[in-house]
C-alpha cells in the first residue's frame, strides 16, 4: 500500500487529506502546530503533532512519498542518514 508523508497544517494540507483520504494509502500528516488539525481525520490518516519532523522521515518505509510545501518526492529504500535516501533533485523542507 502506497504511503504518504504529508507536511503542512495549512489550508493546502487540509484539502490534500480530503482527497487522500479516499484514496487506498496510509497518510501520515505532520506539523508541529497541534491546534491545526480537525478533531476527525479519514480512517487512513496518522495525525503526528512534532517539532521533530526529521524522525518522521527516518522512520518512514522505504518507498514512502514526501509531500511539503514545494515538493513531491520518493525515498530510497536502505539504510542511511534521510538526505541520502531522498532523491537527488529535492531539498528536505518542512
Amino acid at each position: 500500500m502506497m504511503h504518504v508523508v504529508l507536511f503542512g497544517a495549512g489550508h493546502v494540507g487540509h484539502a490534500l487529506v480530503n482527497v487522500l483520504g479516499t484514496l487506498p494509502c496510509v497518510v501520515q500528516w505532520v506539523d508541529a502546530r497541534d491546534e491545526l488539525f480537525p478533531d476527525e481525520v479519514p480512517a487512513n490518516v496518522q495525525i503526528e503533532a512534532t517539532d521533530l519532523p526529521d524522525a518522521i522521515v527516518d522512520e518512514a518505509p522505504a518507498g514512502a512519498y514526501f509531500v511539503g510545501p514545494s515538493e513531491l518526492v520518493e525515498v530510497k529504500g536502505g539504510k542511511g542518514p534521510p538526505e541520502d535516501r531522498v532523491s537527488q533533485n529535492s531539498q528536505k523542507q518542512y
